[in-house]
This record gives structure tokens, C-alpha cells and sequence, in this order.
């Protein structure tokens, strides 16, 4: 539940960064003016994605080591294939349709971009969001590659329990981590200094897998600490994940102040490596937490589970709003107008989930069930 409440608020604050997309009148935009901090800090939704997606991925890589003492990349790929591409490609392809047959603006590089999960460079892809995607889609093979790599090369010895060796295997993923959280620091630094505001106001987001897949890793990097049991002594005081808990708070926090005060070149690079470093102190944080039974809980960790469909359909559900119901929004208050489109998509995304993704599931684990389980 704890992982699913971290999706959860991921997802939330995506939806409210994104609100932007929908045609609210000007009246409208004036009385959702004391909302426009929490806009801004909506974008720490994806930081937050990309860690949490790298720690999943690492553990399910860490457990099947564990269980096999080896790993099957291709099995691994087909298997999160299942899950990511049917929400995918019928998202995409619905909204091509759309654009073709309602809007006749059907660019078809954009959608080559977003067939092929190259959307996060060049001229981009049909849903301004997806990116983000094609970061995590790149992330995928390029660490089943790497971690095929260091299971192969080492042997498991004969006294060896699965854990030990899993453990001993991954241990350079930690350091793969560090070293490209300062690569991709660098390189941000290289891109972005010489800029100014505005120039950077231009490109933004910074979508390319080369900036930002430093926070997969350091959720892997996470992974392989949680499962080699770490927890320092200090750790288990309030006294310390209290002030820790609020670092990383504020962190996010700082997004929500405006760019003539913070300037888009610290966001574009020194901020992104805090983020990445708030977000995995979060994670680790609510690992030690127990929610307990909470009604609220309950209904944030559904939004959580069904996350990823909600960020799919998100966008090209608030474009679909304001085309064919904008005018009817005329006259409402500003916040009604953006809470209905929010609960439209986390409406539309608990759909998606159940009569596409779910499905899915249900045919790979059939088909391919995880290496070392027999097919049930």
C-alpha cells in the first residue's frame, strides 16, 4: 500500500500540473489562481515515477536472480510488455483516429515518434506527456541488458544462498547510480547553464533519456539496498526521518516557487538531482511506514494502482473535454471545472485498467510466467 500511496500522489499531482490542457474561460483560470503554486509543483510527479519505476524493476530483476540464479532479459521484456504496450498502442492509436477524422492534423512523425518510444526527442510525439514513457521504455532494455551482464559473468558458488548471490551480482548497479547521477548532472549542467530563462522556457520539459534516467537507476541503486536489508541504527530514530521526511518535502515543495525567483537554469539541473535524491528518500521512508486501515487510504492506493493508464489517457481525455464540452463549463466556477476533468480521468484510467490492462496480465502470467514458476 505504501508504494501504491507514492503512485498515487505521483498521479494527483500530474493531473494538476497538467490542468493547462483543459479550456477553462478566463474567469475560470482567475479563480484557480491560488492553485498556480500547486501547478508548478505538479511536475515532481515524474521524478517521482521514475524512482519508484527503477526500484520496482530492480526488485523484480533482484527476485528473479534470487529465485533462478540467473535471468532470462527476453522473458523479463516480453513480460513488461504485456503490461505497458495494449494501454499504449490503444491510446495512441484511439487518439490518431481522433486527431485524423476530427481535427485533420494527424502528424505522422509525431506518431512514428510515439510507436517507436522516440517521442522524448526531436520534434516529439502526439501526446505532449509521453516522454516521460519513453525515458522508462529506454530504461527497461538498457538495465535488462546490463543486468544479464553481471549475472553472467559471475558463478554462483556451491554455499551460496540465492539472496547472497543476487545481492553480490547487483552490487555494481549502486555504483552505476551514483556515476550517473553525476553523468547526467553534467550533462544538464553543459545543456542548461549557458542558457538563459527564457531559452529554457522554450524546450520545456527536459524529456531526453540522456537527462533523466539517472533517477531509474538510483530507484534500482534503492532496490538492491532494500533487498540486501539495509538500515542503519540512526534511521530507526524519529528524531532523524522525521527532519528527513521534511527535506524531502520541502524539496518537492520548492518546485511551486515561480521561475523570477528561482531560476529555470537551478531547476534544469542542480534540482533535478535533488529530486531525484528527495524522491528516494520518500520511497525508502514510506517502506518503513505502516498505513494501517484507513478508508482514505484505501481509495488513494486504487488511484495508485490504476496509475499508469490514468497518465496515459489523461491528456488526450482533456482535449476530448474541451472539444466537445468546453461551452458547457461556461459560467462555472473554475475549480469545478478542473475537478470534474480530474475525476474524468482517474474515471477513465480505473477503465482502461480493467478492461485492457488487467486482461493482459491475466494473458502473460498464462503465457509467460515469471523464470523459475511453473505456468498456472
Amino acid at each position: 500500500m505504501q508504494l501504491d500511496l507514492i503512485r498515487a500522489a505521483a498521479i494527483l499531482l500530474v493531473l494538476v500540473n497538467h490542468t493547462p490542457f483543459l479550456d477553462i474561460s478566463s474567469t475560470g483560470q482567475k479563480q484557480l489562481a491560488f492553485l498556480t503554486p500547486l501547478f508548478r509543483m505538479g511536475e515532481v510527479g515524474v521524478p517521482l515515477f521514475f524512482v519508484l519505476s527503477g526500484f520496482l524493476i530492480g526488485g523484480l530483476l533482484l527476485n528473479e536472480t534470487t529465485r533462478t540464479r540467473s535471468l532470462a532479459p527476453g522473458r523479463f521484456l516480453i513480460r513488461r510488455g504485456f503490461k505497458i504496450y495494449p494501454p499504449f498502442y490503444l491510446t495512441i492509436l484511439a487518439y490518431a483516429g481522433y486527431l485524423h477524422f476530427f481535427e485533420g492534423s494527424l502528424n505522422l512523425e509525431r506518431f512514428a515518434r510515439e510507436i517507436f518510444f522516440l517521442q522524448n526527442y526531436g520534434v516529439g510525439g502526439l501526446i505532449d506527456v509521453s516522454w516521460s514513457l519513453a525515458v522508462e521504455e529506454h530504461f527497461y532494455f538498457l538495465f535488462a541488458f546490463i543486468a544479464t551482464w553481471l549475472v553472467r559473468r559471475q558463478q554462483h558458488k556451491a554455499d551460496e544462498s540465492g539472496q547472497a548471490f543476487a545481492l553480490r551480482v547487483f552490487k555494481p548497479v549502486a555504483v552505476l547510480a551514483l556515476i550517473l547521477m553525476g553523468a547526467c548532472w553534467i550533462w544538464r549542467c553543459a545543456a542548461f547553464l549557458p542558457m538563459g530563462d527564457r531559452e529554457i522556457a522554450a524546450i520545456s520539459p527536459t524529456p531526453q533519456t540522456h537527462f533523466r534516467i539517472d533517477a531509474l537507476f538510483a530507484g534500482a541503486a534503492l532496490a538492491w539496498l532494500w533487498f540486501s536489508g539495509w538500515n542503519p541504527r540512526v534511521l530507526s530514530h524519529a528524531w532523524v526521518r522525521l527532519p528527513l521526511l521534511l527535506m524531502a518535502a520541502a524539496t518537492l515543495a520548492l518546485n511551486a516557487i515561480p521561475s523570477s525567483q528561482l531560476s529555470l537554469q537551478f531547476k534544469k539541473t542542480h534540482y533535478l538531482l535533488m529530486l531525484t535524491l528527495a524522491a528516494a528518500s520518500l520511497i525508502w521512508l514510506s517502506l518503513r511506514w505502516k498505513p494501517g486501515e484507513n478508508p482514505l487510504w484505501s481509495v488513494l492506493a486504487a488511484i495508485g494502482r490504476h496509475s499508469y493508464c490514468i497518465y496515459l489517457v489523461h491528456v488526450p481525455l482533456f482535449r476530448l473535454l474541451n472539444k466537445v464540452i468546453a461551452d458547457r463549463f461556461d459560467g462555472w466556477h473554475g475549480l469545478a471545472h478542473a475537478a470534474i476533468a480530474w475525476t474524468a480521468a482517474v474515471l477513465a484510467g480505473m477503465l482502461m485498467t480493467r478492461v485492457v490492462e488487467t486482461p493482459s496480465l491475466r494473458l502473460r502470467d498464462r503465457w509467460f510466467p515469471p523464470s523459475g514458476l511453473k505456468k498456472s
